[in-house]
């Protein structure tokens, strides 16, 4: 059985610290599942070149959370139900072969993200009585929060005053409020054939209908969507000009203006969705340049800093702000001032691009190590994509291929498709940031040997 060691290089401070760390997000991700076993304090210290009362103080703290229990004689474990064997209780064995890998969850990189993060928090700290504590921020965000926006969308080619930015608790609430804005109970939106499994459930859950517009390799294609505008009743587009989710197409300048064309003719507002790409530098100008008088631009820090900054940015046309105001007060109030005053020290430090840049250099890595072990399958990437879509061959069935990688979690195609029942057999891989190499490169192989193999015979019916 494989011994996990903990990666501790790229982690700062005390070493016992960065142990201690190590082990928590272990846990907390799977790779150390309850019942698990830590390394012998001994044999880890060799192996990281670390005394043994280093390791010791490590595992002290860990046990003082109730994270592992150590028992004399058979070692430290991770806390957790046991399993019952001849009538005794006896922690689960597990090991790397037999955990499930998850390629279906996003988990972002957050290379160096420690760092910057506990400084910004130190500086809150510091200042806590200059913070509005005792009030709800104004609706659109306090005007340092705003700016700290601006300067993050004129990273992505969007340049507007900080004062037509909006502040929200993420991309998610942004698209309800603008959904409830612009769509109302009843109505159709247009999107890609394949859309954000985000916008399918929101569709879902306020009574709203999706109408898909067929892709080609640059995304959506505008003689069909001037064809479903033919129809009566469309006046809302939602769409993800780069790096669509889940195929990782990119409009062209050309795919763009000509879509903005056809929004203009037919009176068309414009959702533009950039949350999968934020961060991405240098990139192609946003609709949102192109039509600003008819686009509401959406985008955060979730995907391409850290998930636990729950901050998004928007920006709408004027008309449309007060009312975007009111929707979002209602559905999520605002967002938490401090992880704003949190995500704006970043942004304006400079630190946020940074993490961001080396984000998506290891999203470049890990779609280098993808493409080489799925080559051969009919695979859609790009290297600044934390996800890949997976086109399966004719004779597979989705779930036929889910079932037979049971080890190995992806997300079947039906999940994006506004018609599941004309998609193309496919399932989206993450590039799961919090899985080690080898655990990442073993669920590659896995969904390439299923690929490879024949699906289950069906039975005859007699």
């Amino acid at each position: 059985m494989t011994m996990w060691i903990p990666q501790i290089g790229t982690i700062e401070g005390p070493r016992y610290l960065a142990v201690v760390s190590a082990i928590v997000k272990a846990i907390d991700s799977g790779q150390l599942p309850p019942g698990a076993r830590l390394p012998p304090q001994r044999e880890l210290a060799d192996r990281l070149r670390l005394t043994v009362g280093t390791i010791s103080r490590a595992y002290s703290i860990v046990k003082q959370r109730n994270l592992v229990s150590g028992e004399v004689g058979r070692g430290t474990f991770v806390a957790g139900p046991r399993t019952a064997v001849n009538g005794a209780d006896a922690h689960p064995r597990s090991s790397p072969e037999t955990r499930c890998v998850d390629l279906a969850c996003f988990r972002a990189p957050l290379v160096d993200l420690a760092e910057p993060i506990a400084a910004v928090l130190l500086d809150l700290a510091a200042r806590v009585r200059l913070l509005h504590l005792d009030e709800y921020p104004p609706q659109a965000g306090y005007p340092t929060h705003r700016t700290a926006g601006a300067t993050w969308l004129a990273s992505a080619g969007l340049k507007v005053d900080p004062e037509s930015v909006i502040v929200t608790g993420g991309a998610q609430p942004a698209l309800a409020a603008t959904m409830a804005v612009l769509a109302p109970a009843g109505t159709t939106v247009l999107t890609e054939s394949l859309t954000y499994s985000g916008m399918k459930v929101l569709a879902s859950a306020c009574n709203i209908a999706l109408r898909g517009v067929a892709m080609d390799a640059q995304g959506m294609v505008p003689e069909a969507l001037e064809e479903r505008c033919a129809m009566p009743g469309q006046k809302v587009l939602y769409v993800q000009p780069t790096l669509h989710n889940p195929t990782t197409r990119t409009m062209d300048d050309d795919r763009r203006r000509r879509i903005v064309a056809i929004a203009r003719k037919h009176d068309l507002y414009i959702i533009e969705d950039d949350a999968a790409c934020s961060g991405v530098t240098p990139r192609l100008a946003p609709i949102a340049t192109l039509a600003p008088e008819r686009t509401v631009y959406i985008t955060s820090l979730s995907k391409s800093v850290s998930p636990a900054l729950r901050v998004g940015f928007m920006t709408a046309p004027q008309p449309l702000t007060d009312a975007l105001l009111a929707a979002l007060h209602g559905l999520a109030m605002m967002p938490s001032s401090l992880m704003a005053h949190a995500a704006a020290a970043l942004i304006s430090n400079g630190d946020a691009f940074q993490v961001a840049a080396g984000n998506l250099k290891e999203c470049a890595r890990r779609h280098d190590i993808a493409t080489r072990r799925l080559a051969g399958f009919a695979v859609e990437s790009h290297p600044s994509a934390f996800y890949l879509l997976l086109g399966l061959p004719p004779r597979w069935r989705v779930d036929e291929f889910c079932g037979k990688a049971k080890d190995v979690t992806v997300v079947p195609v039906d999940s994006y498709a506004v018609a599941p029942e004309t998609a193309q057999p496919a399932v989206r891989v993450s590039l799961n940031a919090a899985l080690d190499d080898e655990m990442f490169e073993r669920g590659l192989a896995r969904l390439g040997t299923v690929l490879a193999s024949r699906p289950y015979l069906p039975v005859p019916v007699v």
